[in-house]
């Protein structure tokens, strides 16, 4: 009787890491951050066995997106950018270099919106 209840734990943590398995494989690479974050995840799932598949449920629980899966990105509109033919190479309030058409300075937080210029139709921004 003993026997047939380790057995069956055994079998259930097994199906359990299986599982895992099957649904670390199925993600999309853009779920993870690095390059090589899944591939660590199926090494600790091969090599840590049922302890590597509760890391990876913790993991999954604590990083999980903030946007569900299934979320259409076609409900996001285009940000407006401003018109900046003579954009400064440096930041006119702090001096430091400014990336190719930056609209705000990374250092200071200076923008184009406290200078007063109007931002470009997102219309005329498609043409």
């Amino acid at each position: 009787m003993e026997h047939g209840f380790v057995i069956a734990v055994v079998i259930l943590l097994e199906l359990f890491w299986f599982i895992e398995l099957i649904r670390l494989m199925m993600r999309d690479e853009s779920h993870f951050r690095g390059r090589y974050d899944k591939l660590c995840w199926v090494g600790v799932l091969l090599f840590a066995n049922v302890l590597g598949a509760f890391a990876y449920v913790i993991f999954e629980m604590l990083n999980a997106p903030a946007v569900p899966e299934n979320y259409e990105s076609a409900n996001i509109e285009a940000r407006s950018f401003k018109k900046m033919p003579d954009a400064p190479k440096t930041c006119p309030n702090c001096g430091k270099s400014l990336f190719y058409n930056a609209q705000r300075c990374l250092s200071c937080g200076w923008s184009y919106e406290a200078s007063g210029e109007e931002p470009l139709d997102k219309d005329a921004s498609s043409h």
